[in-house]
């Protein structure tokens, strides 16, 4: 009996570790899924002072699959992205182990579902053997001070107002 409950448990676990997995409608990112997040597609996204990101040109990293959806099902032409989307913006300034570097997983389901709809954010790190380390995660991993208008910010309060592409402000530019 002990055994059997011991391969119930391990059959559970390993069906939660399946979740890193793209499926049709939940996606749970573990840091494997950033590792490699440099060899990925990139474009250029600005080097404009932004609250919460330190200074630098900014790129955002795009996981070749699952591809961008056109026509966000709504019918208004805009975005949807697949779950299991992977995208990194990196505020690229000095050395690897210096950037500032953001993601943002597309869960799918109701996650975050008053925030950024399907979208989980993390905060990484490189570390200067070039590693990749998730330094937080969810749907309010970091919280920036907007010094100017005196409020606190968090990923949500600026990507859940891109709607027409998904929460992902720079959307249609993506590789």
């Amino acid at each position: 009996m002990k055994y059997a409950r011991a391969a119930l448990s391990l059959m559970a676990l390993v069906a939660l570790v399946r979740c890193g997995e793209p499926e049709s409608d939940h996606y749970v990112a573990f840091e494997r899924d950033f590792s490699d997040f440099r060899s990925w597609p990139r474009v250029a996204v600005g080097s404009a002072p932004l609250v919460g990101h330190s200074e630098g040109q900014r790129y955002v990293y795009r996981r070749p699959t699952p591809a961008m959806q056109g026509d966000g099902g709504a019918g208004d032409g805009g975005l949807a992205f697949a779950t299991g989307t992977v995208l990194v913006k990196a505020v690229e300034s000095g050395a690897a182990d210096t950037w500032r570097v953001f993601a943002m997983v597309k869960r799918g389901g109701e996650y975050n579902r008053d925030g950024a709809r399907g979208w989980e954010f993390f905060e990484l790190k490189i570390d200067a053997a070039g590693r990749v380390s998730i330094l937080a995660r969810g749907v309010r991993p970091g919280v920036a001070y907007d010094a100017v208008n005196e409020v606190e910010l968090t990923c949500n309060d600026c990507h859940r107002a891109a709607a027409g592409t998904d929460s992902v402000l720079s959307g249609a530019a993506l590789p």
